[in-house]
Parts: structure tokens; C-alpha cells; sequence
């Protein structure tokens, strides 16, 4: 039986940096306050189920103001409570938490490392389907971000961005499913050590 996975639509919305809005960071999720951006990956280790968040992504914008990768122009810098992708280019401004790491269980990380598959505890199953369904539906909540008319919920890893998929059918919550990135294993094992913490 397959697996619902959670694909990314476009692969510029996977991973993020701090520093390139501003926040700075440096590779372990730590602010610096410098503005360059670091060319080391954060590993992801020593974060904790509730570090790991799923967010409506209510606009996508450049982190500088300048052209949107994505074919848009944009005029202004990102709004201060953007946050910014590993590559420095895109913003995320991100609607409220629709939940968090301890609400799935379970995670498994695919040979590959690019795939981490969840299950979501029994009590949390209506909080995300809500979220999911928000954005399958594309509502005000979750405006549409993909070319197939679909919002994306932002997942989140220790302040940062990490995965912006379109949800792909209603109720994803209520049996497993596959969260996709441009994980490596070590960072998508790190992230499903803390889930199953």
C-alpha cells in the first residue's frame, strides 16, 4: 500500500538560511547576529519534537526585495517576521503553528535519506487534518502557492524552514504519510531521532 507523501512543488522552496533576512545564524541554529550566510548545513542534532513545526505559508516573497525566483517581482525586503530559506533568496511570512513534532510518531527515514515517513498519534489526527485540509483547499488560511491551485504548509526545524510541500489530498493526517526534502540522512536522521524521542 503506498504511503501520501508530502512533495515539494518546487525545489528552490526547500531549505533556508536565517542570516539572509537579516537574523543571522550560524550552522547549529544559534543567533549571531551576522548578516553573511553560512555554507554549512545544520545537522539538525540535539532537536526536540517540539522544535519541528507544520505552518500554513500565507506568502512567499524574495528575502531581499529583488525579483521572485519564481517568475514575480517583488518591491519591498521581506516583512521581519519572514522567515528566510538556507539559500538567502526566498522569505516565508507563515501563518500560526498547526502543530508540532510531538504529534507524529513512528518516523522512519528512507534508505536515501530524502524521505521521512510519519504516522500521526490518535489525538492530534483532527489539529493536523485541519491544517492539511486548509491548504489542499487552498482558503484564506492557506492561500494557493502551487501551480496546481494548493497551499503549502511549512515545516519547520528549529526556527528554520526546511520543506515547503504541497498537500496533495484531503485528510493526509489520518494514515501515514511521507514528508519529502532536500534532506540529507544525516539531518532527516537527526529530525526522526527527535520525533521519536
Amino acid at each position: 500500500m503506498s504511503r501520501p507523501v508530502l512533495r515539494l512543488a518546487v525545489p528552490l522552496l526547500v531549505t533556508l538560511a536565517l542570516a539572509a533576512c537579516g537574523g543571522g545564524s550560524g550552522s547549529d541554529g544559534g543567533s549571531d547576529g551576522a548578516a553573511a550566510t553560512t555554507t554549512t548545513k545544520p545537522t539538525y542534532a540535539g532537536v526536540t519534537a517540539a522544535d519541528i513545526t507544520f505552518h500554513p505559508v500565507e506568502e512567499i516573497l524574495a528575502c531581499d526585495g529583488g525579483d521572485y525566483p519564481l517568475g514575480e517581482a517583488t518591491t519591498a525586503p521581506a516583512a521581519s517576521d519572514a522567515v528566510p530559506g538556507v539559500d538567502g533568496q526566498l522569505c516565508y511570512v507563515l501563518g500560526p503553528s498547526g502543530g508540532d513534532g510531538s504529534d507524529v510518531e513512528d518516523a522512519k527515514v528512507y534508505a536515501d535519506g530524502v524521505g521521512i515517513e510519519v504516522a500521526v498519534r490518535d489525538d492530534s489526527v483532527e489539529q493536523l487534518n485541519q491544517l492539511f485540509n486548509e491548504c489542499f483547499q487552498a482558503t484564506d488560511a492557506c492561500p494557493t502557492s502551487s501551480s496546481d491551485g494548493r497551499g503549502y504548509v511549512a515545516i519547520v526545524v528549529d526556527g528554520r524552514v526546511i520543506s515547503t510541500p504541497a498537500i496533495t489530498g484531503e485528510d493526509l493526517a489520518s494514515s501515514a504519510f511521507v514528508i519529502t526534502g532536500d534532506f540529507d540522512k544525516t539531518q532527516a536522521t537527526n529530525i526522526a531521532a527527535a520525533i521519536n524521542a
